[in-house]
């Protein structure tokens, strides 16, 4: 499955109207009524002796500010913000 804004069931809305997170194997374009964003080149997971959890505080607090950087920008003010993560299995 892809992210498209043709089809709204693919998308988890976190803040209403704002703020949703989706995933495909493809991302998606962003336009004027909506910004994709995604942080899965980004911010890339050190693993500790061949594990496999979270990202660190550090990487954490990094996609934070980002975050709020976006939901605070008045050029963002009316666009809808989509955090698009990739389907595979090591993202």
């Amino acid at each position: 499955m892809n992210c498209s804004l043709g089809s709204k069931d693919l998308f988890l809305e976190v803040i209403k109207d704002r703020l949703y997170l989706c995933s495909g194997s493809k991302p998606p374009i962003s336009t004027t009524e909506a910004y994709f964003f995604s942080i899965d080149d980004d911010l890339v997971y050190d693993p500790f002796n061949h594990d496999f959890g979270p990202l660190s505080l550090a990487h954490v607090h990094k996609y934070m500010r980002e975050m709020v950087r976006l939901l605070v920008d008045p050029n963002f003010k009316n666009v809808k913000i989509y955090h698009y993560c990739q389907n595979s299995f090591d993202k």
